[in-house]
């Protein structure tokens, strides 16, 4: 599982407290915090990874798109049916890609059923097509 997450996504690792032995534990739940937002904040989801309940590092991962997402959604565009992005992801990840690949309209941090009430919409005559 991890190699398959690793090729399709770009990975930053984030060290919380090089060079320090023993810092206290509020100030490294403080550096991760800090990272981690930072790391959300430029468009990725973040994993932190914690040894006996303290962080030691903290995971900033991307979605990468496919080579010609950005072409596909320029033509899906083109017939006035414009994608829609829905993502578990956060708001920040999902928003990065979807700029990437220019997709306009972005539904973030959705459960299956949400995802699943959207892709029900073509019950309804609404065309819907789910990748």
């Amino acid at each position: 599982m991890t190699c398959s997450l690793l090729k399709r996504a770009d990975t930053q690792v984030l060290p919380i407290c090089p060079g320090l032995e023993e810092p206290s534990a509020n100030w490294v739940w403080r550096q991760a915090t800090g990272a981690a937002e930072a790391a959300e904040a430029a468009g990725h989801t973040v994993a932190v990874v914690a040894i006996d309940g303290l962080p030691v590092w903290v995971l900033a991962l991307a979605d990468r798109s496919r080579p010609h997402a950005a072409a596909v959604t320029a033509l899906t565009t083109l017939t006035g049916q414009g994608p829609v992005l829905l993502t578990g992801d956060n708001p920040g990840a999902a928003g990065r890609l979807a700029t990437e690949i220019g997709i306009e309209q972005v539904h973030a941090n959705l459960l299956p059923t949400d995802t699943a009430y959207y892709c029900s919409m073509s019950a309804l005559g609404i065309p819907t097509t789910a990748v």
